[in-house]
């Protein structure tokens, strides 16, 4: 179980950040699944495929880590980890960090890795995965494929979504006190994008609209600042038509399911993400 201890990062320092990720995640790949390193474009991204697993569907994941950090080792292990626990091939991609490469960089990528499945697969094979800022990601992605016409997903599935970064959301002043790693301010907003992008739906996608979009799954834990950021989109969507379901697990961490199955919350949390990919590939 993991402990309750309140965790002490310093969220400005992203070179430390990203070598605390790589140097404390080890990367295990289980019997039974099969691995296969994706060049797409400049990025290179990572195909987990379970054993007996179609190959007529893909879950396409994005990492979180406040756009900074979260690649290497943190987006494999979860990667594979979802292959194992989902049966389905898990394209695990390695868009590009803030600061260095600021919006639309991450948005760009997703989208090319998007693009680069829509060559494979169905549309109507496809789920997005994302957690945490990635989970945000997901949702300006699905905003982007509508701007440009292009097929949507058939689901979209969010762990703890960063989806406001001006922060509005009532949790972030009363979770405060409870959130386990963002007990001092969000700094990742700025090194992401320029302030006067917040409200743009390709950053922030709770300022767009989302008529028309995928049916949506937001696991969030109770105790963290950004509940609202997946309460109110969740509201949102729902009030435009959206199939929404958001779960907010009591007295749990941001993106908890990402633990699997070292902690009983993520392992059940995992197993009705499982069922919900299922109901809807089967859907199709």
């Amino acid at each position: 179980m993991i402990s309750k201890a309140r965790i002490s990062l310093n969220l400005g320092d992203t070179d430390k950040l990203r070598k605390l990720t790589e140097e404390k995640l080890k990367v295990k790949v289980p019997e039974g699944v099969s691995i296969e390193d994706v060049i797409i474009g400049d990025m290179s991204c990572m195909l987990s495929i379970p054993r007996g697993a179609s190959q007529d569907e893909c879950i396409m994941y994005l990492h979180g880590g406040g756009y900074t950090f979260g690649g290497g080792a943190y987006m494999r292990r979860n990667g594979i980890n979802f292959a194992d626990e989902f049966g389905v091939r898990t394209l695990s991609v390695e868009y590009r960090l803030a600061p260095e490469n600021k919006f639309p960089a991450a948005l760009d990528d997703a989208l090319n890795a998007y693009e680069y499945l829509l060559e494979r697969y169905s549309p109507s094979k496809i789920v997005v995965i994302g957690d945490s800022a990635g989970g945000g990601l997901a949702f300006s992605l699905v905003h982007k494929l509508k701007q440009i016409g292009k097929p949507l997903p058939k689901a979209i599935v969010a762990f703890s979504p960063w989806t406001d970064l001006m922060s509005r959301g009532e949790s972030h002043i009363t979770n405060r006190s409870k959130d386990l790693i963002f007990s001092r301010k969000m700094d990742f907003a700025p090194q992401y994008a320029s302030p006067d992008e917040y409200e743009n739906p390709l950053v922030s996608p709770i300022y767009g609209t989302f008529n028309g979009f995928p049916p949506i799954l937001i696991i969030v834990g109770g105790d963290e600042i950004l509940l609202s950021d997946s309460l109110d989109l969740a509201e949102k969507a729902h009030k435009e038509g959206v199939n929404v379901e958001v779960q907010v697990w009591n007295r749990m961490f941001h993106v908890f399911p990402v633990f699997g199955k070292s902690v009983p919350e993520a392992a059940r949390a995992l197993r009705y993400v499982t069922h919900f990919i299922d109901r809807h590939m089967t859907g199709s």
